[in-house]
C-alpha cells in the first residue's frame, strides 16, 4: 500500500469525460497536484526558516521518515505525505507548519470555518450554562421537598 499524499489523482466522472481528453476533472486534478507541490515547497521553506542547518535531518526526524525523503521534498521532486505532515504538526513547531497550510485555504473557506467554530463554541457555552441551571433548579427542588 502506498502512502496518501496531500493531493490525489482524480479520475474522470464518466465515459464522456474520459474520452474528451481534457476534462474539468483532469484540470482540477492538475490544480491539486500543483497545490500539493506548492504546499510542499512552502512547508520546506518554513522548515528552512525554523531549523537553519541540517533541515532535511530535522524534518525527517519530526516526520518520522528517511532523510532522503525529506531531501526529495526540499528539492521539490516529491510531495509531502499527509501522515508526515500531520507528524510535523505534532511537534513544538506545529503551529508554524499549520500556518503554512492555512495560507493555502481560500479566504471564503477560512471565514466559513471560523464562523462555524464560533457558533459551535457559543452553542457549547449555552448548553453548559443550561445544564448548570438545570442542576441548580433540581437542587432547589430537593431543598424545597426536604422542608
Amino acid at each position: 500500500m502506498g502512502a496518501a499524499s496531500l493531493t490525489g489523482t482524480v479520475s474522470a466522472n464518466n465515459d464522456v469525460a474520459r474520452r474528451s481528453g481534457i476534462s474539468r476533472t483532469s484540470v482540477r486534478s492538475s490544480e491539486l497536484v500543483r497545490t500539493g507541490v506548492r504546499l510542499t515547497e512552502a512547508v520546506m521553506q518554513k522548515a528552512n526558516d525554523l531549523f537553519k542547518v541540517k533541515v532535511a535531518v530535522e524534518v525527517a526526524a519530526r516526520a518520522k521518515c528517511g532523510i532522503r525523503t525529506a531531501e526529495h521534498w526540499k528539492a521539490g521532486t516529491r510531495e509531502i505525505g499527509i501522515e508526515e505532515y500531520l507528524l510535523l504538526l505534532e511537534g513544538e513547531e506545529g503551529v508554524e507548519f499549520l500556518d503554512v497550510l492555512w495560507d493555502f485555504i481560500p479566504p471564503v473557506t477560512r471565514s466559513r470555518w471560523m464562523q462555524k467554530e464560533l457558533l459551535s463554541r457559543r452553542l457549547e457555552a449555552k448548553e453548559a450554562a443550561r445544564a448548570a441551571d438545570e442542576a441548580e433548579i433540581e437542587q432547589l427542588r430537593l431543598e424545597l421537598k426536604s422542608r
